[in-house]
């Protein structure tokens, strides 16, 4: 058996536990009775391209495991060098600290570009609780429905080029 220096250990969802493991020392089985390396191959980014904003829609559980798939998509927009992006949360239910980093990158990159905005849009209860308690609803634009948020970044786009 490993000593404490030898076991990785993460947080979540208010427990702590290796990789794989649930804190009762058995294989990490989530609420819909698949081991967690099968929901992590349920996880996916679509794209929607929608004029002047692409959307990305992030489908299951976005933490470090999934990360490379969502960089996978986000990176190559954030390097086009056009368009706002808005990233849709309806069907993400839970986001660690690594998935909430690559939006606030996100997010700064596009800063710096004229006429760029990242918008957020339908985080479930939990979601939306982490990024208020992280304070990102105040830094970045959270709407609670998808044409809200494109209304919100569209207006922001043309406030920028007036």
């Amino acid at each position: 058996m490993p000593g404490p220096a030898q076991v990785t250990v993460t947080r979540l969802r208010g427990r702590f536990r290796k990789p794989g493991v649930s804190v009762h020392g058995h294989r990490a089985i989530a609420a819909s009775g698949c081991p967690r390396d099968e929901m992590n191959a349920s996880f996916r980014v679509e794209t929607d391209e929608l004029q002047d904003v692409t959307a990305l829609r992030v489908i299951g559980e976005l933490d470090q495991a999934t990360l490379p798939a969502l960089h996978s998509k986000l990176d190559p927009l954030l390097e086009a060098g056009t368009g706002s992006l808005l990233v849709d949360l309806s069907d993400c239910e839970f986001i660690d600290s690594t998935g909430l980093t690559a939006f606030v990158t996100a997010h700064e990159r596009l800063a710096t570009q004229p006429g760029r905005l990242l918008g957020i849009c339908c985080p479930d209860k939990q979601v939306r609780r982490l990024l208020e308690l992280t304070g990102l609803d105040r830094a970045m634009d959270i709407a609670d429905s998808r044409d809200a948020a494109l209304t919100a970044l569209r207006d922001g786009v043309s406030a920028d080029r007036a």
